[in-house]
């Protein structure tokens, strides 16, 4: 007896993958389910860094299959004993070619399962007060930032774009970002996260000094700045109100007068180049940099409060707008100096050195930023 057993056993284990087959068929045929090709768990859904699947378990399968349906779902075909665990991971490492996929599918049949853009995109970040969201796309290779009417901000970024980089790079674009809001809130009449607030180009008068309000949400005290015009302007936070700002005018103004006096003062039109746009501060800079033999990695023109310009861990330049307003052999002095970290990172006799090289002036340049940094900045 347990000879003819073992036959029928051995003989059914011979024919196992044409029995798993025919149950299939029948199961498909008769719409019965005792032993199909595909267990329970193919409706339970799974998810591995943001892409959603469900798992067909064959007895007939050796190995593992991904496929991605015209609506986008992702089914992971897989052979009776494999672990979750794994066929997690195969997931994960083919994130990329079920993008791709998923997009392409998306295109040609109009579906959106999971689209080009992750599921994060609606989610807000920030990053020095600059609030954005995220658009991934497969087809993107590198970073982009978006700024619509109403002044919201979406970077568009590759599918595999960490998010501290992507906060690195919009921290670094702040200034960038804040004049564009402001540009079009003034020219779509919005406020979503403009850089000034409404009162801007309203004139006030506290005992002869004219000046106007600009507001910034990042600001924490009052600076007054001097015009061409012989007004000036009250930078001030967003929380100060305009009689406190009128009276901290009103027990400053010798100081301002003297001020204002000073900056009427400063050279105009005696400078060798007379640099009147951001655009022209760049080029001086690359003009500079090529005849120094450094490349920084990109030149930014900011607000800065407390210096005149900075050389970042991975090349990228800094300046102070205020530049713009400078005698031409001083600015040159600025931007020699920062490209001068470029090749020496610290400021050591070898540094100085290096300065000297290209602006024998520069300890008379330093000087004059001394004596008229609080009218400039």
């Amino acid at each position: 007896m347990d000879e003819q057993e073992s036959a029928i056993k051995k003989f059914v284990l011979k024919n196992k993958e044409w029995i798993l087959r025919k149950q299939a068929e029948l199961s498909k045929k008769f719409n019965k389910n005792r032993n199909p090709g595909v267990i329970p768990d193919e409706k339970k859904q799974y998810e591995s860094d943001g892409i959603k699947y469900t798992i067909s378990r064959d007895g007939r399968k050796s190995g593992y299959q991904i496929a991605v349906n015209p609506d986008g779902s992702v089914v992971v075909k897989a052979s009776m004993d494999a672990q979750e665990s794994v066929i997690k991971m195969l997931v994960f490492e083919a994130k990329s070619w079920i993008l791709r996929k998923q997009a392409e599918l998306s295109k040609k049949f109009n579906t959106n399962q999971n689209p080009d853009v992750r599921p994060d995109d609606k989610k807000q970040h920030d990053a020095g007060g600059i609030k954005y969201t995220i658009s991934r796309s497969n087809r993107r290779s590198r970073l982009q930032i978006a700024i619509s009417p109403d002044g919201l901000v979406v970077v568009k970024a590759p599918t595999d774009a960490q998010e501290p980089a992507i906060k690195k790079f919009v921290f670094e674009s702040r200034g960038w970002i804040l004049r564009k809001q402001a540009e079009l809130s003034k020219k779509f009449n919005t406020n979503q996260n403009p850089d000034v607030i409404a009162d801007y180009n309203k004139q006030y008068d506290a005992d002869g000094i004219k000046y106007t309000i600009s507001r910034n949400s990042r600001r924490t005290r009052l600076r007054v700045v001097p015009r061409s015009d012989g007004t000036v302007e009250a930078k001030s936070p967003t929380t100060m109100s305009n009689s406190d700002i009128h009276q901290i005018i009103l027990s400053n103004k010798i100081r301002i007068r003297s001020m204002l006096s000073k900056y009427a003062k400063l050279p105009k039109g005696k400078m060798t180049q007379e640099i009147r746009t951001r655009k022209q501060l760049e080029n001086r800079t690359l003009h500079l940099a090529v005849k120094m033999g450094v490349n920084p990695s990109g030149i930014l023109i900011k607000t800065l409060k407390s210096r005149w310009g900075s050389c970042t861990e991975s090349g990228i330049i800094n300046f102070s707008s205020a530049m713009l307003k400078m005698p031409s052999p001083v600015m040159d002095y600025i931007i020699i100096h920062e490209l001068s970290h470029l090749k020496i990172k610290n400021h050591s006799s070898q540094f100085w050195d290096l300065v000297y090289k290209y602006d024998p002036n520069y300890k008379k340049h330093v000087a004059w930023l001394k004596e008229n940094a609080e009218t400039l900045l």
